[in-house]
């Protein structure tokens, strides 16, 4: 059993592109969004080739509407992900692609055992939690 920690050197405070990178494989729910962003911007100014998924259960609010119509050109928005979903997207990418996940402690949970499993390594991944969300849960 894989299980992310808050010890994990694949927890980082920016990301950062590893060297050699083919490509990039983004995940991202509503609580990581922003720091996912400028790392798109970045990604585009280099020429980088990504895949970007936004994990969203549902748009209930003009608010978020709004967000998705700002989320770069090209962003996949899963509504419904199950486990399985995000093992074909992890599962069809080619070596030398880098994965990054930001989000929710709840979200990582389950998306760092599942890029696992489709055969990233902790040198393939860098996971960011915003870590105002450790005080205010407990975690």
């Amino acid at each position: 059993m894989v299980v992310l920690f808050d010890q994990s050197k694949t927890l980082v405070e920016e990301f950062t592109l590893i060297p050699n990178t083919q490509k990039c494989l983004l995940f991202s729910d509503p609580s990581g969004l922003k720091k996912i962003q400028p790392f798109i911007e970045s990604l585009d100014a280099q020429g980088v080739s990504y895949e970007f998924y936004y994990l969203t259960k549902e748009v209930q609010k003009i608010a978020e509407i709004e967000l998705l119509e700002s989320l770069p050109k090209g962003t996949r928005v899963l509504y419904e992900f199950s486990d399985e979903c995000i093992l074909r997207i992890a599962g069809k990418q080619k070596l030398g692609t880098q994965l990054y996940l930001a989000g929710s402690w709840k979200a990582l949970e389950s998306l760092y055992p599942l890029a696992v499993h489709s055969g990233f390594g902790q040198e393939d991944v860098q996971v960011y939690w915003e870590k105002r969300e450790r005080v205010e849960s407990g975690v």
